[in-house]
């Protein structure tokens, strides 16, 4: 299983750009920076409460099967900090030491949580060849099952397939698909879940070529500009005009790779008509640039949200942090520092302190604060109001 975990965490850096706002934290796209990660999760014994795709013990949630939607960075600062107080008393009770972790460190933790989460598990390479039946894939396309000679041969597709790859070929084949199969009043197939995933695991099954397609890790700067040199702006940016769905609900939608290799494989007719009512022209997208794409679209769900200052100064107060953490008080007073402090930068403070902290509210009979909605997010840019950090979106 840990194998499994390297191997996917090594799709995955193709696929994602940098999402990390903190300053300390180097760009998850790097493997490396992931792969760190994942040794800070083991390393931390994380591992002891925490389970990844099956692999670690089940005390806590698996943390790459949650059904929590993805969360902003901000708002996964507030999830640790909800969850640490009955973190801290499972390590006790199970004599686990709660080590330090660097703000470095904590980045890395960072990027492997929100990797975990944005890639697919393996697929079923047996439900995909009844998927392939049942969707007629095998009408055009030559399987176990059968010859045919109208589309690409399952069986000519490299043993390295993965959902970028499958996305940028069925990207550049939809509109030829679209009229051959309009042509034969065939109805156009979608996937849900792990549909796709599955597809892709019985082409590899039983490909005949073993060729590897390597790409760079997906640059979320580039997949930008791509974004808006192709014009998908003038669609998913201008929606009420289109009709297109707007660009946060495809940043957000997808949970996995996989999932939004589907949704645009399901939304290819669509797409197909739109641009030929607009007048534009549909070009073909190289493999990289299919990464980029989707890079930046994953960078926008995990970027830090725009939070609201005046609120965060009511739960500065409402959550009792004024009372320690603010001219006068006992705790640090981040209203002061110039830098300000980024999401990665509180929830690494927090647990450094946490149990400290922790001991001190329950002398003062504090309740220890816990973070809804986006009231981290909110209290954030309270604290970082006049730091000179700029605002994230």
């Amino acid at each position: 299983m840990r194998r499994t975990i390297f191997l996917c965490l090594g799709v995955a850096s193709v696929a994602l750009g940098a999402v990390s706002s903190s300053d300390a934290a180097p760009p998850p796209s790097q493997t490396e920076q992931v792969r760190q990660g994942w040794q800070v999760f083991n390393e931390k014994r994380c591992i002891s409460c925490h389970a990844v795709w099956g692999e670690g013990e089940r005390i806590g949630p698996d943390l790459g099967r949650t059904k929590t939607e993805f969360l902003s960075e901000a708002q996964l600062a507030g999830v640790f900090w909800n969850h640490a107080p009955d973190m801290w008393s499972r390590m006790v009770s199970k004599g686990i030491p709660v080590r330090p972790i660097t703000e470095e460190e904590m980045g890395s933790l960072f990027s492997f949580l929100y990797f975990i989460r944005f890639v697919d598990e393996p697929g079923d390479p047996l439900q995909g060849e009844a998927l392939a039946h049942r969707k007629k894939c095998d009408e055009c396309h030559a399987t176990e099952r059968g010859e045919t000679s109208v589309g690409p041969n399952f069986r000519s597709l490299g043993t390295d397939v993965n959902p970028i790859l499958w996305a940028q070929k069925m990207w550049n084949h939809a509109p030829p698909m679209y009229q051959r199969m309009r042509a034969q009043g065939l109805r156009w197939p979608t996937f849900d879940g792990s549909e796709m995933v599955d597809l892709i695991a019985y082409a590899n099954s039983i490909a005949e070529k073993t060729e590897r397609s390597l790409l760079q890790p997906g640059d979320a700067k580039r997949g930008q500009r791509a974004f808006q040199e192709r014009g998908c702006g003038r669609c998913h940016l201008d929606h009420p005009r289109s009709g297109a769905p707007p660009l946060d609900s495809l940043a957000r939608n997808p949970k996995t790779v996989g999932q939004m290799a589907g949704l645009m494989w399901n939304h290819a007719p669509a797409m197909v008509e739109l641009t030929k009512s607009s007048g534009m022209k549909w070009t073909a997208i190289s493999p990289q640039e299919m990464a980029d794409l989707t890079a930046y679209l994953f960078t926008l769900r995990f970027a830090q949200l725009k939070g609201d200052a005046a609120k965060g100064e009511t739960v500065f107060s409402k959550k009792s942090c004024s009372l320690c953490h603010s001219g006068g008080g006992t705790g640090r007073d981040f209203k002061r520092e110039k830098k300000g402090i980024s999401p990665i930068q509180m929830t690494q403070f927090m647990w450094q302190h946490g149990l400290e902290m922790r001991k001190t509210m329950a002398e003062r009979r504090i309740a220890w604060p816990r973070f809804g909605g986006n009231e981290m997010v909110d209290l954030l840019a309270y604290l970082n109001a006049g730091s000179g950090r700029p605002a994230k979106k």
